[in-house]
């Protein structure tokens, strides 16, 4: 899925920015990490950023079969926080009538 400009997540009411531990990345990974994350800062898809963040997540690193990297972020407590649209589905399954 590709993903076009910023997305605006917006969160329940009662939530309270997190910052996960900081994990470990395997010295064995390091550089391909740093060249990855290079090379998605020149094509814009991600940006360093230099001031503080409330929400800080942790990214999960997969060594890949073709020598790439996968990136993904993991971020339970934003899932958690985060207001979640009710599919056409589901909201047809709260009103059934039996």
């Amino acid at each position: 899925m590709n993903v076009e400009g910023e997305y605006n997540i917006k969160l329940k009411a009662n939530s309270h920015p997190t910052t996960q531990p900081q994990r470990n990345v395997p010295l064995s990974l390091i550089d391909k990490l740093k060249g990855t994350l290079n090379d998605l800062e020149r094509k814009d898809i991600i940006a360093e950023v230099e001031e503080p963040f409330t929400w800080v997540s942790n990214l999960a690193i997969v060594d890949k079969a073709n020598k790439t990297l996968r990136l993904c972020l993991d971020s339970p407590d934003l899932n958690e926080a985060k207001k979640r649209k009710i599919s056409n589905h589901q909201a047809l399954k709260q009103f059934r009538v039996p």
